[in-house]
């Protein structure tokens, strides 16, 4: 069941992929998709759908896209060892944190930061964010609180970074951003 579930997943991204690749709704200009194109789209999108492992399909989709914008190095998984090695420091820096070593913990959480695993990495993140907020450096506490919500917005942590956001608006006189920011975390999602 659970193949079946991510296969629908793919075929729900694939699918409007490829009509948006056939129609080419970038132009105003009708464009005309050659046979060949279309045959040789239709014939992997069958090749996903009836013959592949998800997990397959997904890498073999990896494989042939282009990150146009290229933001970001790319990253590698995390070994088992190396993400429990992180957890570690985490809750090392964690523990600085509690006795006020701020300087030690920013040290670790820096290098946490490019951890081979997001969680460490948002974790991380937020930590810093937190030594901001508690040093009353407000600005440098949004920016990373932003940073947490643009990137990372899959965590866990989006609610309390929304707070920590809303609050860094009001320090810093921001009432837009304030209000933004308010309006999400309790209209959008009702807490």
């Amino acid at each position: 069941m659970e193949v079946k579930s991510v296969f629908s997943g793919v075929r729900k991204v694939l699918v409007p992929a490829l009509l948006i690749m056939v129609i080419g709704c970038s132009s105003t200009k009708e464009r005309t998709v050659s046979q060949k194109e279309y045959d040789e789209l239709l014939t992997k999108y069958n090749q996903l759908k009836n013959k592949q492992d998800p997990s397959v399909a997904i890498d073999e989709i990896s494989i042939e896209t282009v990150d146009v914008v290229a933001t970001s190095p790319s990253r590698t998984m995390a070994s088992k060892v190396e993400v429990e090695t992180d957890l570690e420091k985490l809750n090392f820096a964690e523990k600085y944190v509690a006795v006020g070593n701020f300087e030690e913990a920013t040290m670790l959480l820096k290098k946490l930061e490019v951890s081979g695993n997001r969680q460490v990495q948002v974790r991380a993140k937020f930590l810093l964010g937190e030594i901001m907020f508690g040093q009353q450096e407000y600005d440098l506490a949004l920016q990373i609180f932003e940073d947490i919500i643009k990137n990372y917005s899959f965590s866990g942590l989006v609610m309390k970074t929304l707070d920590r956001l809303e609050v860094c608006s009001k320090k810093l006189k921001l009432s837009e951003k304030q209000k933004r920011y308010h309006s999400i975390l309790y209209d959008f999602f009702e807490s």
